[in-house]
């Protein structure tokens, strides 16, 4: 469980790779009209990578250290905190704060890159800020943020995940968390995993074949031998990105989201 979030990467990975060669028939539709909208946005070279750089949440996760990254994920985005207490040898209270330091961690370090990947010396001045009001430490917002606020989509949709990611309740959090760092599929690997846990399967119509388990075992089939067949990948869903997501100053109109289709 420890290593879930690296395999299902894995998985995303190789079936870009499966584009490329005859294997592509084998990837779900939905996901091959995303990686077409993302060689659209990034170019067709080291698509994927550029993709997963552009994430600015997913490269705050990577930078938590390996502890601390299981107890997140485990407990805020799979919701499995006996499981965390399992992985991380611990208890469940130790896991669950834990969980709850790293989601601060996580806050901070997206802060950071946000501000290094932005060029808008605005977006960028109000960037403390924003990680602020989202945290309620700063309970007032000034007037010159408030006018910052009304013509910049960018900040007004940042300040709404930080309040997600800072203190948005399991509800909010976990379809952020899932859907974000996962880059592409959240939703239905989120319906699989509520099946899982329930201890019944998920509605066919919603998760199709892409249940956990064959997620997970697609992942060490393709670290043991590179190789298999009959591997989907994804869901159906299409993109998740919103369309309401801004582009961000300075960057490629897609920033920390996955690649949509360009505006005509």
């Amino acid at each position: 469980p420890a290593a879930r979030t690296a395999l299902l990467a894995d998985v995303r990975r190789t079936a870009f790779g499966w584009l490329r060669d005859d294997r592509a028939g084998l990837l779900r539709p939905g996901f091959r009209d995303w990686a077409r909208r993302a060689g659209e946005t990034f170019g067709t070279t080291d698509t994927l990578r550029l993709v997963e750089h552009d994430a600015l949440l997913l490269r705050a996760f990577g930078e938590l250290a390996d502890q601390p990254r299981a107890a997140l994920w485990l407990c805020l985005a799979e919701g499995e905190p006996a499981c965390a207490a399992r992985v991380l040898n611990t208890s469940q209270d130790f896991a669950a704060s834990m969980a709850e330091s790293a989601r601060s961690r996580l806050a901070d370090a997206f802060l950071r890159l946000r501000a290094e990947h932005t060029a808008d010396a605005r977006c960028v001045h109000y960037g403390g800020m924003l990680g602020a009001i989202a945290r309620g430490t700063h309970r007032e917002t000034p007037a010159d943020l408030e006018q910052h606020l009304e013509t910049c989509a960018f900040c007004t949709h940042d300040i709404a995940l930080l309040r997600t990611l800072t203190s948005g309740g399991t509800p909010e959090l976990r379809p952020l968390l899932v859907d974000r760092l996962l880059v592409w599929g959240g939703p239905d690997y989120r319906a699989a995993r509520a099946g899982a846990r329930n201890g019944r399967p998920t509605p066919p119509e919603r998760t199709s074949r892409t249940g956990p388990g064959v997620w997970a075992k697609a992942a060490l089939r393709v670290r043991g031998a590179r190789a298999g067949s009959g591997v989907l990948t994804g869901s159906g869903t299409g993109p998740v990105a919103r369309p309401e997501t801004p582009a961000r100053p300075g960057m490629s109109h897609v920033a920390e989201h996955p690649p949509r289709a360009p505006p005509p």
